[in-house]
């Protein structure tokens, strides 16, 4: 477990990643998906 942890020596390095996964649209309507279809 130590090892999950070594390259977050503190919990405000790991916002990055636990904001990340709520940026993504994960269905048709969500209101981003239209940015990303018309990328």
């Amino acid at each position: 477990i130590a090892a999950y942890n070594a390259p977050f020596p503190d919990e405000k390095f790991q916002a990055g990643a636990l904001v990340f996964p709520q940026l993504v649209p994960t269905t048709p309507d969500d209101p981003s998906s239209q940015y990303n279809r018309d990328a």
